[in-house]
């Protein structure tokens, strides 16, 4: 039978251990960093615009970690919702997605049924990492669709880093938004 003293010498140990960050920093010092805000993402202002179906129009945002750590397993969801007014549950527009000048990825989106919005969303997709006090750019391109309603998609990427700070919010890219006026 372990004594009591062993017994809570144990448990300091895993606590201690259980309160170190994967990456490497104590659970104060992941604290910091790990908050809405700690990667910035400025809203995109301008607004793209496909003139007929199957043009691939390009909205990006630009990462920039605002902080002294680097974020590892850096990641993003996407969702885009169809202009305001319309009820249109067609297909959804073809996206990919490239992380700084890397190679284009297909993003495969799921339509949300519950949405007054009529929007689809993306799982989440790894980027890698980012380094402390450097910037990267986040890029998608989108494509609509033949009888797709015309205007202007409100598209938005949340951005977290898994392996660094779990599932916590860092940044939140609007205004990546495409227009498809035919």
């Amino acid at each position: 039978m372990m004594s009591k003293m062993l017994a809570v010498g144990v448990a300091t140990t895993f606590l201690t251990y259980a309160g170190t960050v994967v990456a490497g920093e104590s659970a104060a010092e992941a604290s910091t960093v790990c908050r809405e805000g700690a990667i910035s993402a400025p809203f995109n202002h301008s607004i793209p615009t496909a003139h007929r179906a199957g043009q691939a129009v390009t909205v990006h945002t630009t990462l920039h970690d605002k902080t002294g750590t680097t974020f590892k397993g850096v990641f993003f969801d996407y969702s885009i919702a169809v202009p305001a007014n319309h009820n249109h549950w067609g297909p959804a527009p073809t996206v990919s997605w490239r992380w700084g000048s890397g190679s284009w990825h297909h993003l495969a989106l799921t339509r949300n049924n519950a949405s007054p919005d009529h929007e689809w969303y993306s799982q989440d997709q790894t980027l890698g990492t980012l380094k402390a006090h450097k910037s990267k750019a986040l890029q998608f391109k989108i494509a609509f669709h033949k009888g797709d309603p015309t205007g202007t998609y409100d598209g938005v990427a949340l951005i977290g880093a898994r392996t660094t700070c779990g599932q916590t919010l860092l940044a939140v890219a609007g205004g990546l938004e495409p227009a498809y006026r035919p």
